[in-house]
């Protein structure tokens, strides 16, 4: 029933008023209410789509460069090098044979040499004879016949050092002939089984990298979404605020309503009812629509994590990350096995070859000593041919003798020659061998270790990053739930102001206040303007200006978007 102005009483309008106060409290306070958890949902729906991303660029970066990257170049490297592991072996085995010969052919001149000083021995016995007792030829024999008895340690040490080296080398044509019949019963199907599994790894890797990008789109589509979400949160806070303004204007109406007979009074209180009415009309109308376009972006939000979700949790290639990388590891764990007798057939030729290059310095400088020991028994033989023509009673023999120890001498000095020349080239190939040993890749075992080592941190990545993903689905389903049935509930809630409009709307009768600056709704309008941080306010007050009032400055921007003024941003309650 609409109230008569002309019969308007002040505890009439102070009921009204008091009224309308309460619902739009209530209404404000539950805007607060029911927002608040809203804003908590969008942040944690942030955080789960964050946490899956992380975790699939975990998984993904499990199979980037620094590590399934790795393991696939490590996977290749193995490959090659034990398919070229034959090749290595014939061609290692033919510059072990070489090595071989040219030991033999050292022995046989160390066996010539040593001849040849054992017949110098002989003759020194013969010296000792012939100078019948002539202490300076008996002491010349002596020292010669020590002399050449440490030539011969020096020939039998180089004897035995061959003899090893012969030996060492049996012992690695052994192992190479092993390392043959091991490479026959992994070649080629283990290098084409590793380099299988370096296809895997890397169309693995392939369909991780398109699995995350497509993660990458669809959490840039939510991101994007929430953000138009955050940008209509404000809504509730909006309302909240406007809300409060028209319970200003009610408090002004109520410090009217005790004077409300009086005609210009009577004449304010409906003009500022029915300001009151039109901001109240459009805050529901306001909230109505930002509240629906909230609640389709909080209803698409739904299957849009849904879909990220299912793409990470349901994916072949996501799923399969973790016993896939298990695979890999058991294949190369298997490959080293089968390729240790090969490593261990490597290693022994490689320190066999060592040792040749290394007996050679020794070699060399025992034949030199020789070799000296000949120059020096060559002079002797001289010296005492030369003192025994003083003697004519030893002359004749000795001579003859010394001359003979001249030519044996000779002959040392030919057979340290060409042990010389021998050792030489035995040097010279074995160094080249060993260096060409050095310029081989790495051991098949070194490249499979390295491709193991990624395999098991590419599998500690994945670990974490499923960890990630396995996020409750229901959790985020459950949370936008309720924020759709909040925000529901809300603008039911807002749609209860119609009864507020109702009761200020037996307040809002026709009479016109007056124009002056000093009347009471001059007054209270002024108030109100003072009071307002939104554009959308503005623009309803501005409709319900007096004549001669300035009206609400309002820019351009804040016309089309309706939101807060620039310079009154601080001063909103949000």
């Amino acid at each position: 029933m609409r109230m008569d102005p002309d019969l308007a009483r002040p505890t009439a309008t102070a009921g009204l008023v008091a009224a309308a106060t309460e619902v739009m409290h209530r209404i404000a306070a539950d805007l607060d209410a029911r927002f608040l958890p809203v804003g908590a949902t969008l942040a944690a729906v942030i955080s789960t789509v964050d946490s899956v991303v992380t975790g699939l660029a975990d998984v993904e970066q499990a199979f980037g460069p620094t590590e399934g990257g790795k393991a696939i170049v490590d996977l290749m490297a193995g490959a090659e090098r034990l398919a070229a592991t034959p090749d290595r072996q014939a061609g290692r085995g033919g510059s072990l044979e070489d090595l071989r010969t040219r030991l033999k052919a050292l022995a046989t001149l160390g066996n010539d040499l040593d001849r040849v000083i054992h017949v110098l021995e002989i003759y020194t016995i013969n010296v000792k004879i012939a100078a019948a007792g002539y202490s300076d030829f008996v002491g010349f024999a002596d020292e010669m016949r020590a002399q050449l008895g440490d030539g011969r340690k020096e020939v039998a040490a180089l004897a035995s050092e061959i003899d090893r080296l012969l030996r060492g080398l049996v012992r690695v044509n052994s192992a190479d002939r092993q390392l043959a019949s091991e490479c026959a019963k992994v070649i080629p199907a283990v290098p084409d089984r590793l380099i299988g599994a370096a296809h895997s790894v890397e169309d693995h890797q392939q369909r991780l990298a398109a699995v995350a990008a497509e993660a990458g789109r669809i959490a840039a589509q939510i991101r994007q979404m929430i953000g138009a979400a955050l940008g209509s949160i404000q809504i509730g806070d909006s309302a909240r605020q406007r809300i409060e303004h028209v319970v200003l204007g009610c408090r002004l109406l109520d410090d009217l309503a005790p004077a409300s007979a009086d005609g210009a009074n009577a004449a304010a209180i409906a003009h500022i009812a029915r300001l009151c009415i039109a901001q109240l009309a459009a805050i529901r109308e306001d909230f109505a629509h930002d509240a629906g376009q909230l609640l389709d972006t909080l209803r698409k939000l739904v299957p849009e994590a849904y879909r990220l979700l299912d793409l990470a949790r349901s994916d072949d290639a996501v799923a399969d990350s973790g016993s896939f990388i298990g695979q890999m590891e058991a294949a190369v764990v298997e490959t080293v096995d089968l390729t240790e007798h090969m490593r261990a057939a490597d290693e022994d030729a490689a320190g066999t070859l060592q040792s040749v290059t290394d007996a050679m310095e020794t070699i060399a400088a025992g034949v030199m000593r020789v070799q000296d020991l000949g120059r020096e028994v060559g002079y002797m033989s001289v010296n005492a041919n030369l003192r025994c023509r003083h003697l004519p009673e030893i002359n004749r023999p000795v001579s003859v003798i010394a001359r003979e120890i001249k030519s044996n001498s000779g002959l040392i000095d030919v057979w340290t020659n060409e042990l010389v020349a021998a050792t030489e080239a035995l040097m010279a190939r074995s160094q080249a061998v060993a260096k060409l040993a050095s310029t081989e890749p790495a051991s098949v075992s070194e490249a499979l270790s390295g491709a193991l080592a990624s395999l098991r941190s590419a599998s500690s990545h994945t670990a974490s990053g499923m960890g990630r993903v396995n996020v409750s689905a229901a959790d985020i389903k459950g949370r936008i739930t309720d924020a759709v049935s909040g925000l529901e509930d809300s603008i039911r809630v807002v749609a209860s102001l119609e009864n507020v409009i109702a009761d200020l709307g037996l307040l809002a009768h026709d009479a016109a206040p007056a124009d002056d600056p000093a009347s009471p709704a001059w007054t209270v309008m002024e108030r109100l303007k003072a009071a307002y941080t939104m554009a959308c306010e503005r623009e309803v007050h501005n409709r319900h200006l007096l004549p001669g009032m300035e009206p609400c400055a309002i820019s351009q921007r804040n016309i089309a978007t309706a939101v807060y003024d620039d310079d009154l941003f601080d001063d909103a309650l949000f």
